[in-house]
């Protein structure tokens, strides 16, 4: 599914502050003075929200308090695909979960976000150099007018502790609700890798046998000449390194997710085929959090060794 943003005007972009060159550490900060400040849109199709939180003042046990969020949401060909992350102040209490929902959470995420008035820090970014983490956060929230709330800080929080505790709050919900049927790995049979360049391909069938382990069957050309072929057992422990990159990387959901702006270097997908001869094809060019790329690389770089 391809969502519909319009061309954003052109950026009138302030620089606030910007460090001389061969100076150690500095604070590169800009402001756009075209982004808008309120939002007319309630058409929200993408949510990004990640912060550390200012606890300072809060009523509770420290302990107890959510100490930084990182909340996503884009709108699916089938309901909501959410992940979420959070963590208290001692990270004992540590949460996270992905998932594709039937429901559609954006009308609650709007709502919240124009009564906590994200709009109002549009436009700024600011970054300073040689922090030891990532002490603040960035914001990118999308409609389907065209309309953005973008802003980030890594040197302090970017969002309210309430709002962080409201987005807490609503995507607890809705992981709740019901979900969008997706197969499972243990009727996983067959994996396919296939990447595109310009002068030659990449392909890597992985056939699955009954005690655990695989055959990966190898082709690839470079430069448009000769291809290349070979043959290798994998054994159970690189499987479930595989088995793990889909399971935490919620891969089966991928087909589902409308594709990125971000245009990769080649094209590379994996299809799944499971025991009833169902597949389920995606790619490296869908709007998914970064925490999530690296399942598709660890399946990539296990089957093209």
């Amino acid at each position: 599914m391809k969502i519909p943003f319009k061309k954003n005007k052109d950026k009138d972009i302030v620089v606030i502050s910007k460090p001389d060159p061969l100076a150690c550490g500095g604070t590169d900060a800009t402001l756009d003075k075209s982004a808008p400040k309120e939002i007319k849109s309630n058409d929200m199709v993408f949510f990004s929200v990640s912060s550390k939180l200012n606890t300072w003042g809060e009523n509770g046990d420290d302990a107890e308090l959510i100490d930084s969020i990182s909340a996503f949401a884009v709108k699916a060909t089938q309901g909501s695909f959410l992940l979420f992350e959070s963590s208290d102040y001692y990270r004992k209490n540590q949460k996270f979960f992905c998932t594709l929902i039937k429901d559609d959470i954006f009308p609650s995420l709007d709502k919240a976000v124009k009564e906590h008035d994200l709009a109002k820090q549009n436009g700024f970014h600011s970054k300073t150099h040689g922090l030891p983490e990532n002490f603040g956060g960035d914001v990118l929230i999308k409609y389907a007018s065209g309309e953005e709330i973008d802003f980030s800080d890594n040197q302090t929080p970017v969002i309210p502790y309430k709002a962080g505790l409201d987005f807490a709050e609503i995507f607890g919900k809705y992981v709740k609700s019901e979900t969008v049927p997706l197969p499972s790995f243990a009727d996983l049979k067959k994996i396919v890798y296939y990447e595109k360049r310009e002068r030659g391909f990449t392909e890597s069938v992985l056939e699955i046998s009954s005690d655990g382990s695989a055959i990966n069957h190898k082709s690839a050309q470079y430069d448009g000449g000769e291809i290349f072929k070979s043959e290798v057992t994998l054994d159970k422990d690189i499987i479930e390194k595989i088995k793990n990159n889909v399971e935490s990387g919620c891969m089966f959901a991928w087909a589902y997710l409308p594709k990125s702006d971000f245009n990769a270097d080649s094209d590379k997908t994996l299809t799944f085929v499971f025991a009833d001869g169902g597949k389920t094809a995606v790619d490296n060019k869908r709007k998914i959090p970064i925490k999530l790329r690296d399942s598709f690389f660890g399946i990539q770089l296990e089957m093209t060794k």
